[in-house]
């Protein structure tokens, strides 16, 4: 257990911050976990084992989740306790290491005046303040604008420079947060997303490059620089003083995402959007809702060659319902195009009004040479959960899905529930036997959740599933305390 050398580590609030941080991960690690997060909540101090200098964590899975630019982000997939532990060990000293981030820095940040890790500010809030900026600069202009993108940056952040740059009080506080980072990391380079302590991490790791925009009108977004200039020369000499301020921490920039072209005012004083009930685009006043973006029409999103993440889940959450067949055709005429938008493509599609043919189709898909990305059939594989029932071919696909050792884990993991919830006895005894000859523990979770789920397999036999490992005996401990209801997908 943490000795005094450790400070007041809050595990406490660290969990809750992690819990709702993984609420809007890409890799959302909350599907069947509702056990372990009250399980922490309950005694949070149980996390302190994972600081004993014998514990060795856990290897993440590997996950590539397509960003809005439908280029791939390497990720990885990390259980709760020890992201809660890595972040109860980075706030002992972020607050006093990011207080004097300078206020056009946005995002995974402090609020002003901040005096505990609880204190940070809103992202959605910080989304809106960064484009407020942004605004404001360009309506102050005219300007030459660079705009900049560090090349793959958390992937490049070399942990002993990071180590070297960081002020941390205690050196046993440094040694078990840089065995943690070092042991997802084995070449010692990069930190892992997407985490919440990453992200702070990222943010003091680039105050030198702060240092060098303070002297001019820049915001930056993580790695997203824009820098307002007076000429095209203070331009150029701006990207090279970055530049060089990124090679010292063994950086660069992303040179395809590298511009310096003259402000164009009048795009910037466009009124702002609003959906109407029939889901066409109304001005509103530009005054009220001067940080918000123009929303383009519905026909413009979908066919975008890129499909604008935030625009699209506003209208997955907007969108007419007197039309639900339309959109859902629509969407699953181009899921090739839509990986990065699965979580609020997939929602939409379960309010379709025909569920059998959107299942064929996306089962059509997920067959498919498109069917690239893990995160997507992740989403996707939820309508066969929430379907009121499944076909004999959608249940047969299922169940192959679940078996398929190459596809990612949860996301078999979400086919076996949807097995076991529409499935008969026979695919009740299928799914015991699979426990009696599975090793891994992630898929020996499933297996223990679609058994309860099931209904078919006697609580007994749930419980010896377990096979006396911790993590799953308190699951069968949770199970058992709600009746043996197993909790729903939290999407």
């Amino acid at each position: 257990m943490p000795g005094p050398g450790w400070g007041n580590l809050d595990f406490s609030g660290a969990i809750d911050r992690v819990v709702e941080y993984a609420r809007r991960d890409w890799v959302l690690d909350l599907i069947g976990h509702a056990d372990t997060i009250r399980w922490l909540r309950e005694a949070p101090e149980r996390l302190g084992a994972l600081l004993e200098h014998s514990y060795e964590p856990h290897r993440p899975t590997h996950v590539p989740v397509p960003k809005t630019s439908l280029t791939v982000r390497p990720t990885l997939h990390i259980g709760l306790a020890e992201r809660a532990v890595v972040q109860a060990l980075v706030e002992t000293f972020a607050v006093e290491t990011l207080r004097d981030v300078p206020e056009w820095v946005c995002g995974w940040r402090f609020n002003d005046g901040a005096e505990l890790p609880a204190d940070l500010a809103g992202n959605s809030l910080e989304w809106d303040r960064y484009n407020e900026l942004l605004q404001i600069y360009h309506q102050s202009g005219p300007w030459f604008v660079l705009k900049t993108d560090i090349a793959n940056f958390f992937h490049h952040v070399p942990l002993s420079v990071l180590r070297d740059s960081l002020t941390i009080p205690s050196p046993e506080i440094q040694g078990a947060l840089f065995k943690f980072l070092e042991s997802w990391a084995p070449a010692r380079v990069g930190l892992p997303q997407p985490m919440l302590a990453s992200s702070l991490l990222a943010n003091a790791y680039l105050r030198p490059v702060d240092a060098v925009l303070s002297s001019y009108e820049a915001v930056r977004w993580m790695d997203d620089i824009t820098v307002f200039c007076s000429s095209r020369s203070e331009g150029i000499r701006a990207l090279v003083r970055i530049q060089d301020a990124l090679r010292r921490l063994n950086l660069g920039i992303n040179a395809a995402k590298t511009s310096l072209a003259p402000s164009d005012p009048s795009e910037f004083s466009t009124p702002g959007f609003r959906l109407g009930a029939s889901g066409e685009a109304i001005a509103e006043d530009p005054i009220q809702i001067s940080a918000c973006p123009p929303i383009p029409p519905w026909d413009e999103v979908i066919d975008s060659d890129e499909v604008e993440r935030r625009v699209f889940g506003i209208y997955a959450r907007r969108l007419p319902h007197e039309k639900p067949d339309r959109f859902a055709r629509e969407i699953l005429q181009r899921l090739g195009r839509l990986p990065h938008v699965a979580d609020h493509a997939s929602q939409y599609l379960r309010a379709a009004t025909d569920p059998p043919d959107v299942l064929r189709r996306v089962q059509d898909f997920l067959k498919g040479p498109d069917n690239q990305f893990a995160w997507q059939e992740y989403r996707l594989a939820t309508l066969y959960w929430h379907a009121e029932e499944l076909s004999h071919r959608h249940l047969a696909f299922a169940l192959s899905r679940a078996k398929d050792g190459n596809i990612f884990k949860p996301t078999r993991g979400v086919y076996l529930r949807a097995v076991a919830r529409h499935g008969t006895s026979n695919h009740a005894m299928m799914i015991e036997e699979m426990g009696e000859h599975e090793d891994d523990p992630i898929m020996l979770r499933s297996l223990v959740l679609a058994a309860a789920e099931s209904g078919h397999i006697p609580h007994r036999r749930v419980r010896q599933m377990a096979r006396g490992e911790p993590s799953l005996g308190r699951l069968a401990g949770y199970l058992a305390n709600r009746q043996w209801r197993v909790p729903e997908l939290c999407f």
